[in-house]
């Protein structure tokens, strides 16, 4: 299995949405093995657009995971945020029952970043636990940190400084992801003649006051065309 894991510095809360959905997109659209629409859309407040699958399934399983879980952030004022894309496939496997199936990874994207604008009057959050070591994870640079002149600006809201910051991070990593997508493939499973060979699922990893919890989102597997 092939772990990749990147992080942003800092996004602001009201922006939170559209960072995991600009990302999570990017990712899908690179490692969709079958054939595929393409389309885009736009990040207005970043000036970032960004591909993704024709797919109406995939579009709403995405959307729907993501509002829940800035929900939840919001909810308990969490100052980092983390979600997850693993790729598997479905294997037969034989018991002493007979045959059962079983989920297979073969490569799992994680995505990490600092959240500011949340009410910090109950926020201690520590971070989310170590990802496990990974293979092309970006090394973090002083170009990385979100400087802007100053700090957080109240409710979350970018200055101009943060913003061009902001717009720089993300497009670093979605060139990362296409770069990524592009290196030698020998850890992909063979294609079997399902139109829909390679499903993923969408969890995420958040944390609680000196704990580390570890939540699903709807762990239906999501083909990736329909």
């Amino acid at each position: 299995m092939i772990n990749a894991n990147f992080e942003l510095q800092k996004a602001p809360l009201n922006l939170l949405e559209e960072v995991f959905k600009c990302l999570l997109h990017t990712i899908v659209f690179h490692r969709a093995l079958s054939p595929q629409i393409p389309s885009e859309d736009t990040i207005d407040d970043l000036n970032v657009t960004y591909a993704l699958c024709d797919d109406e399934a995939i579009k709403k399983d995405i959307k729907t995971k993501v509002e829940s879980y800035v929900d939840l952030v919001k909810k308990n004022n969490w100052n980092r945020a983390q979600m997850i894309v693993t790729f598997y496939e479905i294997q037969e496997k034989q018991t002493w029952l007979g045959t059962s199936k079983e989920k297979v990874c073969w490569e799992q994207w994680i995505i990490s970043l600092e959240v500011f604008g949340i009410n910090n009057n109950n926020s201690q959050a520590s971070n989310p636990s170590q990802s496990p070591t990974t293979r092309n994870a970006q090394p973090r640079t002083g170009n990385d940190r979100m400087g802007g002149g100053g700090g957080d600006t109240e409710g979350g809201i970018l200055n101009a400084q943060q913003k061009k910051e902001l717009e720089y991070d993300l497009l670093q990593k979605m060139t990362f992801i296409g770069k990524t997508c592009c290196e030698p493939k020998t850890h992909l499973p063979r294609l079997r003649k399902d139109p829909n060979p390679f499903p993923f699922d969408i969890t995420y990893q958040s944390t609680d006051t000196w704990g580390n919890l570890f939540w699903n989102i709807l762990r239906t597997p999501t083909p990736l065309s329909s």
